[in-house]
């Protein structure tokens, strides 16, 4: 993964600096339609560096840049009104409305046209018309402010070729596409942009809205937006209501498909078959960094569609999925692929028949650090749901208030899949059925280590786990659930857990766990709670995910729900034993009082706070509780320096 992130990285930063080349000094200003009547005219004039500039009207003509380092532009590509005045008109005319196809580099500028009228360019090779309005081959130009309205490639299923590229078509090239708008774009493949294997193409800042990728031949539609089978970074761009068979906003295909994708947004997007935001398969992968997903449906994978991906893992990181809705997998579904989930919200999506955010075809991957709340599905797993051989890993996860209308409020795993949970938080999910926070079918092997159950629901039977498959639970609470906290005709095996009314198993407790606010989801352990040091050491799994980033992937899962330390010495019950860890998802740390931030080590932001407290009456900086920060408090401040224990 950090392999691919540095390539696409790299490839970013070589695009942004040739970016910068696209406006040269030019050596002469020619005017259009002033000095030349047509803008062909005036690029067949032009000599390097030249620059042309096109006054507002509607110029019928399509035109070829020749390879000319050249910056052609409007008068005032800044101004939407001028951008939308000056309009290169392709209709009736054959070919793309731009072509640049003879070595044109970054500077070969065109910025502040509204390019409409394309039919595209003929390539018999390829059986199709490619580039309704631009046409890149073999060249990396530079292109900026621009609109790309309304060129069709969109070819009747009766038809021998396929329309590639509504707006744009890149072969073989590494254009820079920048602050500008597709709209209205139709194609069968990318009804925005296509681009071949061996292009690499930077979009940054750009608007994609409704755009289509549609065919009711041999195959589908894909990619509304856009279609890569190269590399692709997208950056601070926004794709909305586009539409395809197959990827309503983006389609990534094939082993030269690696993509970056950051600080975007994908709105109301539609997949029709699958993906209706992102289809990323047959040996795509994709680095997707801080990006927004609303509203987006398709009948597979609401907003992405993972699927045969390649041996590079697909990331996603710090990205929000909020009211997405497919019959499977609200959110994403992957089938045979892999995938890393990190620092993501899933919110209110729907999975109609299955997996209300996340379903799992055959899959496997590590999600981390991610919160699923209020997704719900008519069937089975509210939150996520796992089958066909799929072996997922879910740590310090949060599922909230998820639902299912038969089994799996939060999660439901069957058909011999394998599914680890560490450190995760189940609260206030329900199943109308079984397994109000997790139901684990037949032939299902379940893992359940220091996770914490509590009010989740189910009518029928097993509030917490309703097991029918092989489950093991250990170092966990499952507590105020309802009816029962664990039930079904499975094998389940439990351990080192508090279990409201008991359950065998050695080490359990049946004893209230005394949380901070059970009510106000604080699950954190006070002084009192019976569940401190009484977990197993030796039930604690590996850090597969490297949570502490130490890149030990061996060790104990080393720290909690919140990040902070396992195994912390409290009150072990043999002086200078090792410390034995907490039961739940939370560990429970002593108060330190010296520690201001809240960073657990006493230092010198520490410090600066108490000094600048001095002489004050009832702050926090009061440590000794004299009634004034004074000496005392800084004596406790310095004698506690360090470490929290």
């Amino acid at each position: 993964m950090d392999t691919l992130r540095r390539t696409l990285a790299l490839t970013a930063s070589s695009l942004l600096f040739v970016a910068g080349l696209g406006q040269a000094a030019s050596a002469d200003t020619l005017y259009v339609p002033t000095q030349y009547p047509t803008i062909q005219d005036a690029i067949d004039a032009a000599v390097k560096f030249d620059e042309i500039v096109v006054s507002p009207g509607r110029y019928f003509e399509t035109i070829d840049l020749h390879g000319k380092p050249i910056t052609l532009r409007s008068k005032d590509p800044g101004s939407d009104q001028i951008v939308a005045m000056t309009i290169i008109d392709g209709t009736g005319r054959p070919g793309s409305v731009i072509t640049t196809r003879r070595g044109e580099t970054a500077t070969t500028f065109i910025a502040g046209f509204t390019i409409t009228g394309g039919s595209g360019t003929p390539d018999k090779i390829r059986k199709a018309y490619v580039g309704g309005g631009m046409l890149i081959r073999d060249a990396s130009p530079v292109v900026s402010r621009c609109v790309f309205e309304d060129n069709d490639l969109l070819i009747t299923p009766h038809s021998s070729f396929a329309g590639l590229g509504g707006a744009v078509a890149c072969f073989n090239g590494s254009p820079t596409i920048k602050h500008s708008t597709f709209t209205g774009n139709r194609a069968n493949f990318g009804g925005g942009v296509y681009a071949d294997h061996a292009s690499s193409v930077f979009l940054a800042e750009d608007s994609f809205v409704g755009n289509r990728a549609l065919w009711k031949g041999l195959y589908a539609g894909q990619g509304g937006a856009v279609y890569s089978e190269g590399a692709l970074i997208v950056d601070e761009s926004v794709f909305r209501q586009n539409d395809a068979d197959v990827g309503g906003g983006i389609s990534l295909a094939g082993v030269h498909a690696l993509s970056l994708i950051t600080r975007s947004a994908f709105v109301s997007n539609y997949g029709g078959d699958a993906a209706g935001a992102i289809e990323c398969a047959y040996g795509a992968s994709m680095v997707l960094e801080r990006s927004d997903f609303y509203w987006n449906s398709a009948q597979k994978g609401g907003a992405i569609r993972l699927g045969w991906t390649s041996t590079v893992t697909p990331l996603v990181d710090y990205c929000r999925f909020q009211s997405n809705e497919a019959d499977h997998g609200g959110a994403i579904l992957l089938r045979v692929a892999e995938i890393v989930i990190d620092h993501s919200f899933f919110v209110e999506n729907y999975g109609l028949y299955a997996g209300g955010a996340l379903r799992f075809e055959a899959a496997g991957g590590d999600v981390c650090r991610s919160t699923f709340r209020r997704n719900v599905t008519r069937y089975e797993g509210g939150a996520a749901d796992i089958r066909g051989a799929a072996a997922p890993a879910f740590a310090n996860c949060s599922f909230e208030g998820n639902f299912s209308g038969y089994a799996g409020g939060a999660v439901l795993t069957t058909e011999e899949s394998m599914t680890d949970f560490m450190n995760c938080m189940f609260t206030e999910n329900c199943a109308l059925y079984g397994g109000g926070a997790v139901l684990s079918g037949r032939n299902a092997l379940t893992t359940i280590c220091n996770t914490t159950m509590m009010d989740n629901e189910s009518y029928v039977a097993g509030g917490a786990l309703y097991n029918e498959g092989i489950t093991e639970v250990m170092n966990s609470i499952l507590w105020e659930n309802t009816k029962s906290e664990i039930a079904g005709s499975g094998t389940t095996r439990v351990m080192y857990s508090d279990v409201r009314g008991g359950y065998p198993g050695p080490g359990n407790i049946d004893i209230d766990p005394r949380c901070v606010d059970p009510l106000g989801h604080d699950m954190q352990l006070t002084a009192e709670s019976p569940c401190i040091d009484s977990a197993r050491n030796s039930c604690v799994p590996p850090d597969r995910m490297d949570l502490d980033g130490d890149g030990d992937v061996k060790e104990p899962t080393p720290v909690d729900f919140y990040g902070n330390p396992r195994q912390v010495a409290v009150h072990p019950a043999v002086p200078g034993a090792h410390p034995c860890v907490d039961m739940g998802a939370v560990e429970f740390l002593p108060e330190c009082k010296a520690d201001m931030n809240q960073d657990r080590m006493v230092g010198f932001v520490d410090l600066v706070s108490l000094l600048r407290a001095w002489g004050s009456t009832r702050a926090p900086q009061d440590l000794d509780q004299n009634g004034i920060v004074g000496e005392g408090d800084l004596t406790l401040l310095m004698a506690s320096w360090g470490p929290c224990p």
